[in-house]
């Protein structure tokens, strides 16, 4: 079986963890020491998964996260940042600018970090399998045009801003993107076998998946965050896709993983 590979951005400052000596054994690693670097080595590459290490970018952490999220060649690759000392609200920040993980300096050891990035490649990987097309976990079929690449991004964009709503339904999506019902219907069968309802609840629970990873909340209000009002049919619905009940795929995490109730 093939190391998976990562990509480690760094800005070359000694003073910075090396943390690319705590994957070597388990991960095929590269390295990039600039945003244009990091952004060309992915397009060429397909790493699995990008770690911006510590002060990455003269850029910053933001217009490095914009840029890889919004190629269409390589937005679907997860990106964690490691962002220093800084506060909640830059964490919150980062993880807006299109960050998949956000961690400050002092909040995890090699250990948890290497668990973080296990949890992010098998649910990449359960995603893949759950759903055949390569709509979650990789970039589409070549013979996909890009202007249907970008009309996947910008749905997965609304459906992001609208998933706290539980009443956000197939109708509500066609009308923020000035389509009629039918439009996206036939649009969205150009780029996957998914019909539209399912793709929304998809992105609900690949959201879902992260936050009880990775953000200490219990069950019940990660069904709330993205727009399930009973738990019960959240619980449901999270184990047809994962196997796994919510508590389950929470806790079933190596040592320094989060547990949930």
């Amino acid at each position: 079986m093939r190391k998976r590979k990562l990509l480690i951005v760094e800005n070359g400052d000694d003073a910075a963890p090396d943390v690319s000596a705590w994957m070597d054994q388990t991960y095929q690693v590269q390295k990039a020491y600039s945003c244009m670097e990091a952004s060309d080595m992915a397009v060429k590459d397909e790493p699995d998964l990008i770690i911006g290490n510590a002060a990455i970018c003269n850029a910053g952490a933001d217009s490095f996260c914009r840029k890889i999220k919004t190629d269409e060649r390589i937005w679907h690759i997860p990106l964690i940042i490691l962002a220093g000392n800084v506060s909640e609200q830059r964490q919150a920040e980062i993880l807006k600018s299109g960050a998949d993980l956000c961690l400050a300096a002092g909040s995890y050891s090699g250990e948890l970090l290497l668990s973080y990035i296990h949890n992010m490649l098998s649910l990449k990987e359960a995603l893949r399998r759950r759903y055949g097309k390569r709509i979650f976990a990789g970039p589409p079929d070549r013979s996909v045009i890009v202007a249907d690449t970008s009309f996947i991004r910008e749905l997965i964009q609304v459906i992001g801003e609208k998933m706290q709503d539980p009443d956000f339904s197939v109708e509500m999506l066609a009308a923020e993107m000035k389509l009629s019902k039918s439009q996206l219907y036939r649009r969205f069968s150009e780029g996957t076998k998914l019909s539209v309802g399912e793709f929304i609840r998809g992105l609900r629970l690949q959201k879902a998946a992260v936050l009880l990873l990775y953000s200490g909340k219990n069950v019940s209000e990660v069904a709330y965050e993205v727009g399930f009002r009973e738990r019960k049919h959240f619980s449901r619905e999270f184990k047809r896709l994962f196997g796994k009940s919510p508590v389950e795929f929470a806790t079933d995490v190596p040592p320094g993983g989060n547990t949930i109730s």
